[in-house]
């Protein structure tokens, strides 16, 4: 067996989305066991076709059924994943959940997780603010969410912000996607 990665184009109903691996849309990765036979056969079929990459276009799915299935299969576990973290993180954002039920009750949350910490000595936020503590919260709050990575911006907002995922629907998650075969089998 051969580890075979490629590529996929990917798209949500034209929303901005993230990409797990390099940030906004790019294509994802994905990758497949093949056999040496399936990966001769690939590679063939594709020269064959005078270097067309994508799947779809090229009839893989009638002419390499095996090879399809074992792709698509691959993509799909890839763009379920992506197309869940990003209609949650819209989820997220657009209902400004970081507002909802009692913040101070999160930002304590936060406290007692050990990612937020109030030293009032070093607090950015106008000394005449009636709630310093939590403004200094909502500032620390924006710039560490939005620096996290892909996954972990995911696990966040399931750990913290779960019962956003109820709210998720086929529409809100529904995608699109085409196999690109890479345009060097480097690994053929």
């Amino acid at each position: 067996m051969t580890s075979c990665p490629f590529l996929i184009e990917f798209s949500m109903g034209g929303y901005q989305w993230y990409s797990p691996e390099e940030g906004p849309a790019s294509p994802l990765e994905a990758e497949v066991a093949l056999t040496d036979e399936e990966v001769r056969q690939l590679k063939d079929f594709v020269k064959q076709n005078g270097g067309e990459r994508n799947a779809s276009k090229l009839g893989l799915d009638k002419s390499l059924p095996n090879v399809f299935m074992k792709m698509d299969e691959a993509a799909r576990e890839v763009c379920d994943r992506v197309s869940y973290g990003n209609a949650l993180i819209q989820e997220f954002e657009q209902n400004e959940a970081w507002y909802d039920g009692d913040p101070h009750q999160m930002m304590a949350r936060m406290e007692a997780d050990g990612l937020f910490e109030y030293d009032p000595e070093n607090a950015s936020v106008d000394e005449d603010d009636p709630d310093p503590k939590y403004s200094e919260y909502r500032i620390w709050f924006e710039e560490y969410f939005f620096s996290l990575p892909f996954d972990q911006m995911v696990a966040f907002i399931e750990k913290y912000y779960g019962y956003l995922a109820g709210r998720l629907t086929d529409e809100k998650m529904a995608y699109n996607y085409s196999i690109l075969i890479p345009d060097e089998l480097s690994w053929a």
